[in-house]
């Protein structure tokens, strides 16, 4: 007979997908959402490979990355939701 509890790590690992490849969108402040952020709040990588050489400024916000030309103000007591995209058509709305 074989073990439930033996199976239940490999089952689990079934049902769980890693989201390694994201990408920041959108911000709510206190449940208000602050529309489309990205090249305006959020800064937008032109791509979301991985860094492959660590000792170069890349690391910092990925390749290719300017400046935005705005932000949002945020108090302490804020409440922040990040809305993200993945990058593998995978839970293309995650809210973290």
């Amino acid at each position: 007979m074989v073990n439930c509890a033996a199976l239940l790590p490999v089952i689990a690992g079934l049902f769980s997908v890693a989201q390694a490849h994201s990408r920041v969108y959108s911000l709510w402040l206190d449940g208000v959402d602050q529309g489309d952020g990205r090249s305006f709040y959020v800064r937008s990588p032109p791509t979301n490979s991985p860094i492959k050489d660590v000792t170069k400024d890349d690391i910092i916000c990925n390749v290719n990355n300017v400046a935005v030309p705005d932000t949002l103000h945020v108090n302490a007591s804020d409440k922040i939701t990040f809305g993200m995209t993945s990058m593998l058509g995978v839970g293309l709305n995650s809210w973290y």
